[in-house]
């Protein structure tokens, strides 16, 4: 009976024993795992702060308007959406047409949501009381201050009345600083729509002037690089571009007629603009074959005043004058275009 009640109080220690070494255990694991995060993060953090910026923040826009029809974030969100249609529409790539389409050099706006950059700037601000505290702010003041590494590139901005008029301003801070300012009157932003436009045009003002920059920083000369000299003019090539890439997917006559009055635009802005002479060009081939011969002609002779030299518009230019019945106009084109290049003989036979 004493032996019986000895062994089982050794089993009950033993087995206390093991379950108080397994709790230890597991408590031991839980702290290792808490430090390994800990000097993950930290590693990490050092790295964020130490390496050279290959992307560009976009803080979340203060908003100073009587009337609170946008958030922050929103003005934010929709920048970033705004530049990155900008450089998917000069991606685009045509199957058989030969078009120019202008150079976007542009640094990331965002990285791969697995990369370390992202999910800090995912950041959310912490509340204490009546104070708000931006995580995100602290560690983008806190890069900047690092003696490592390049300054961290982030776009900032505000959305304000002043006076008579609302400003949508945003500046970048980083190794160069650049500042940008869109106003309207305030009747004008009564409209709701007016406020989108800003952004857009601010999008347009950013990626001109980041992408002349880029281009000289990488040393690119001759075709590359922007040809824009104004923002104003790569807006309206862009919204030609993009129609025209929309109108050879829907063949919606819509689309068409946009991009050709786009194209004009661009060239009232800039009437040097020569990049917009191969999409002018193709514009007036589609008229061709719709047989809307006085729009062909009209783009074909806009090719003309914008590259005199070039054989083509003249070459264009025969085809729809003869549709029209003036073949002396026709037989002048075509002179025209020999006179300038005589290997398009058998072009114009």
């Amino acid at each position: 009976m004493v032996i019986s009640n000895i062994s089982t109080s050794i089993d009950g220690t033993f087995i206390l024993s093991s379950l108080q070494f397994l709790t230890d255990l597991f408590i031991y694991l839980i702290k290792f795992l808490l430090v390994s995060l800990v000097l993950f993060f930290l590693f990490r953090l050092l790295i964020f702060l130490s390496k050279g910026s290959e992307e560009i923040i976009i803080l979340p826009f203060a908003v100073s308007t009587s009337k609170k029809k946008y958030d922050g974030k929103i003005i934010s969100d929709s920048l970033i959406v705004e530049l990155r249609k900008i450089k998917e529409i000069h991606e685009h790539q045509f199957e058989e047409e030969d078009i120019d389409f202008e150079k976007i050099y542009f640094p990331k706006l965002t990285p791969d949501s697995e990369n370390f950059e992202t999910k800090i700037s995912n950041l959310k601000d912490i509340n204490i009381g009546d104070i708000t505290i931006s995580v995100l702010g602290i560690l983008i003041v806190f890069k900047q201050l690092w003696p490592f590494g390049e300054q961290a590139k982030t776009i900032r901005g505000n959305l304000q009345e002043c006076d008579s008029e609302i400003h949508l301003i945003a500046l970048m801070e980083g190794p160069k600083v650049h500042g940008w300012d869109l106003h309207l009157k305030k009747e004008q932003s009564e409209n709701e729509d007016m406020i989108p436009e800003l952004i857009k045009n601010l999008a347009f003002m950013i990626t001109h002037d980041l992408s002349k920059e880029e281009t000289k920083y990488i040393g690119t000369t001759g075709e590359e690089g922007v040809k824009a000299k104004t923002w104003i003019s790569l807006k309206y090539f862009t919204n030609a571009f993009d129609s025209y890439s929309h109108y050879n997917s829907t063949q919606k006559i819509e689309y068409l007629e946009c991009a050709r009055k786009n194209c004009i635009k661009a060239l009232k802005e800039e009437k040097d603009y020569l990049i917009v002479f191969s999409l002018f060009y193709n514009i007036g081939i589609s008229y061709h074959f719709l047989r809307d011969y006085y729009f062909a002609e009209d783009s074909f002779r806009r090719c003309i005043t914008l590259m005199p030299t070039n054989p083509k518009g003249f070459i264009g230019l025969i085809s729809p004058l003869y549709a029209l019945g003036r073949k002396d106009e026709a037989l002048e084109a075509c002179e025209k275009a020999l006179e300038i290049d005589s290997k398009y003989t058998k072009s114009v036979s």
